[in-house]
């Protein structure tokens, strides 16, 4: 057999792998499309209202449909690395860029040590003026959700993986670092694209059963005294292989802590499972 026939063979057999782990990736999440349908839980509001734990609004237990969600791997970070001016910039062996500007760069949007939080205008006009321009960073346009983490001074961008849904698991954000005076000095960045759904929509738990399973954890207990400020659906890299990685959807809880700290945490939509996650106090 010649060396043309040996690498057609591979590339079909690699091909054939990962078809199949795709395949036994969804009949997992099928199954537990099966049985989560039959998921009972307790009278959450009850409990929680008994341990002082508020909510900005009820909880919903409407089960909705989202598909699994897959996107190729590629090395358009690597490169694109020369267009980027005015900075140092690497990209490591897992693909994550790291760049730290020749200057401070002021942002303009007035964050200071009273700042709790970045508003939709103060998130529009930092897209707008630098994550826009590709001489500052690779493809920021695509980057349509934040986060700001006040007692670290990082403004978190994130990705979408499908129907506008943020990646919050940190395999599709830019990570802006400000400095004791508030201006941009660094970022890291992960970037994923050409995004497409993997066979049907999957029925999910719903946000009532997500905070259930949450509350239900002695790790991830909610503390009493906290409010439960917002509860949305997202996605999370689920599988990652050398050629594709897998997302899937989950539900983030984010609640405010008797002391003021701001906690996120993920619930697995599919399977009830909670997941080591937090972007930072």
């Amino acid at each position: 057999m010649d060396f043309k026939r040996i690498q057609v063979l591979l590339v079909l057999i690699f091909f054939l792998f990962n078809c199949y782990l795709v395949t036994q990736l969804y009949n997992k999440f099928n199954y537990a499309d099966q049985v989560n349908t039959t998921t009972t839980y307790t009278n959450i509001e009850d409990d929680l209202k008994g341990r002082n734990i508020s909510l900005s609004k009820p909880l919903d237990a409407d089960r909705v449909h989202l598909p699994i969600v897959k996107a190729p791997k590629l090395q358009l970070l690597q490169d694109n690395l020369g267009q980027l001016k005015n900075q140092k910039a690497v990209v490591d062996a897992n693909g994550t860029l790291n760049s730290t500007f020749n200057a401070p760069v002021d942002l303009g949007v007035g964050l200071n040590n009273q700042s709790t939080g970045l508003s939709k205008d103060q998130a529009q006009i930092i897209r707008d003026n630098f994550l826009k321009n590709g001489e500052m960073f690779l493809f920021g346009d695509q980057y349509t959700h934040w986060w700001y983490i006040p007692s670290s001074r990082l403004i978190i961008f994130r990705m979408s993986a499908y129907d506008g849904k943020a990646i919050v698991d940190g395999s599709a954000d830019l990570r802006i670092q400000l400095d004791q005076n508030y201006q941009m000095v660094s970022y890291s960045q992960n970037y994923q694209t050409n995004f497409y759904a993997l066979e049907q929509p999957i029925q999910l738990i719903s946000a009532k059963e997500a905070v259930t399973f949450l509350d239900q954890r002695i790790e991830t207990y909610l503390p009493n005294d906290s409010k439960i400020q917002h509860i949305g659906l997202t996605y999370f890299r689920y599988m990652a292989t050398k050629d594709f990685s897998i997302f899937s959807p989950a539900w983030e809880i984010i609640y405010y802590r008797s002391d003021g700290v701001t906690k996120s945490m993920l619930v697995d939509a599919i399977r009830g499972q909670v997941l080591n996650h937090n972007p930072g106090e």
